[in-house]
């Protein structure tokens, strides 16, 4: 940060994710935060303030007051995302949009629209008139320009909708607050390139929103597109290209065969946060290779370096279960060609092997708790993964019992889902049974998942995908009954080599009978490559007449991520 006249001068991404929705590790985050040069930056995880709190619990542990952290979290409203900013007042985000909008104001935050422009909520939020009545009757606070894939020209950045429609309003002498954000699934995602450039009059979390929201002192930054307020694009250009980052500062890691060493130069200051402890004056010590529990923020004068501490693995293991002689058994594989020992735990038993693949000798149960370590031939840990998947059998029902809601059933009685699987003729049958009696669903297509509807995905490569927006390696569909008590579906996310559309190989039906859905999906033995073992995950979106209240999961990692690392797996024949 530094002054601009009076002012600060302060850079920052007001839309990220972190593991507390479907993002990256918290840590991870904030290291990437301060080494893309940003001063402050908002967690908005989805439907949760919990990755906010978090940040900024670790930011005040550090003791380094670098980033400075917003508080926010991003609702999954009807038909759209809104953003809260500066409160951690919870709201019924099942209300109508202006009603969500004015809760968040009474409780003392700033409403914003989320990507306006984005492609799942576009009908609902865009072209039905929704959004410019809300910003036309002055009930958002705020919106996010500039949240939309790398253009491929600076000229896609001016020409995007959203941007279109502020150039409009100000034209008209009407122009919106501004915000700017990454919207960021991974730590990768945050760029420098991007971001909002606030003037404040104090560099803190007020004033950094009363630049944005009274003043109208923020500009949306990309590259050398830069919108905002007459004033606001002034001030930027008054400082822009004179800041610059301190290269003095580096830090040095160096693997041990109990922990991670650091030894950082050019530093007055380095602050830490988690496991970690200070050594000498400028080397630090983490012991032992836990993942995501441990981070150092190093500082000279305005400048900052961050270091995310984890050991990055150096070999990739991959785990899943196999039908040998009649009995599912854990499969371990690696590319690596280096001579290594594997040391795993299975269910409470541990292995030691020195190949790979391997078949370990305990038996797969419903749920299985799988942890690997492994080691070069002088001892020192170039991997290590944890595994908790469940895995099902055919002609089998296996219930949801991972319930997620804002509110408690209106009636005290939640609903209950489960599914099979089976084969028949070569074919992968799928039959999914959800009771509940508060049945309602107003919508259709995409947005059919804010109302009562199935989310399931197939992970046919068993590929294990860590953020499937970018990897794009499962299928995702959505199924519900519609008002005439026939099947809609829809495919939410598809495999890159696959063609767009509903795939012909798939057959679906669904029918609502009393008070119990019926959905029913067969997959072409040829359909994707399906083999005797994938990944499969799904869940029940609840609404229960006053919007979507929540949703049954059988597995976290669908939905907006596509994670299907955190899926189970069905193995249907040997």
């Amino acid at each position: 940060m530094e002054k601009a006249g009076n002012l600060w001068y302060l850079k920052g991404d007001m839309h990220i994710h972190s593991h507390y929705s479907d993002g990256g590790r918290l840590e991870e985050v904030i290291a990437r935060v301060v080494n893309c040069g940003f001063d402050f930056c908002a967690i908005s995880d989805h439907d949760t303030f919990a990755g906010s709190r978090a940040a900024l619990e670790t930011v005040e542990s550090c003791r380094s007051n670098t980033p400075i952290i917003i508080r926010s979290q991003e609702s999954t409203c009807a038909g759209c995302h809104i953003l809260s900013y500066g409160t951690w007042n919870k709201y019924d985000r099942a209300l109508p949009l202006d009603e969500v909008c004015r809760s968040i104001r009474a409780a003392g935050g700033y409403a914003v629209a989320a990507h306006p422009d984005w492609q799942p909520t576009r009908k609902n939020f865009r072209e039905s008139g929704v959004f410019a009545a809300l910003v036309e009757n002055g009930l958002l606070d705020g919106v996010e320009l500039m949240n939309f894939p790398e253009p491929s020209s600076e000229a896609d950045i001016a020409d995007e909708w959203t941007n279109r429609y502020y150039f409009e309003r100000s034209a008209a002498g009407e122009p919106f607050c501004v915000t700017c954000g990454s919207d960021a699934h991974t730590s990768a995602d945050i760029t420098p390139e991007r971001f909002l450039a606030v003037f404040a009059e104090t560099p803190d979390e007020k004033g950094i929103l009363d630049a944005i929201f009274r003043y109208r002192r923020s500009a949306a930054v990309w590259g050398n597109c830069v919108i905002g307020t007459p004033e606001a694009c002034e001030l930027y250009r008054s400082v822009c290209g004179k800041r610059h980052r301190d290269e003095e500062i580096t830090v040095q890691r160096e693997i041990c065969s109990d922990g991670i060493k650091f030894k950082v130069s050019g530093a007055e200051k380095t602050f830490f946060y988690g496991d970690i402890k200070q050594l000498a004056d400028d080397t630090f010590f983490k012991p032992g290779f836990d993942r995501g529990n441990a981070l150092l923020i190093s500082k000279k004068g305005q400048a900052a370096q961050a270091e995310y501490i984890g050991i990055a693995d150096r070999v990739e293991v991959k785990c899943i279960p196999v039908m040998e002689n009649g009995t599912i058994r854990a499969h371990f594989s690696t590319s690596c060609c280096d001579e290594l020992v594997f040391k795993c735990r299975v269910n409470g038993k541990e292995f030691v092997f020195d190949r790979s693949p391997y078949i370990c000798g305990t038996l797969l149960e419903e749920q299985n708790d799988i942890s690997i370590e492994v080691f070069n031939r002088d001892g020192v840990i170039v991997g290590k993964k944890h595994w908790d998947f469940p895995v099902c059998v055919p002609d089998k029902w296996y219930w949801l019992s991972k319930l997620t809601a804002d509110l408690p059933a209106p009636d005290g009685i939640e609903p209950s889902a489960k599914f099979k699987f089976s084969r028949q003729n070569d074919d992968i049958i799928l039959d999914m049974e959800v009771t509940d009696h508060l049945f309602c669903q107003p919508y259709g297509g995409t947005g059919m998942y804010m109302g009562d509807s199935v989310q399931f995905g197939f992970d046919f490569e068993c590929a294990a995908s860590e953020n499937d927006l970018v990897e794009r390696k499962v299928w995702e569909f959505g199924i519900c009954v519609t008002e005439r008590n026939t099947g809609d579906f829809v495919v939410y996310n598809t495999p890159s080599a696959a063609a767009p559309g509903v795939p012909a190989k798939l057959k679906h039906s669904a029918q609502r009978k009393n008070d119990t859905t019926s959905y029913r999906v067969v997959a072409d033995k040829n359909f994707s490559g399906a083999g005797a073992v994938f990944g499969f995950n799904m869940i029940f979106n609840i609404n229960d007449g006053n919007g979507r209240r929540g949703y049954l999961a059988w597995r976290n990692g669908i939905g907006d991520r596509k994670k299907s690392a955190d899926w189970g797996f069905v193995v249907v024949e040997g």
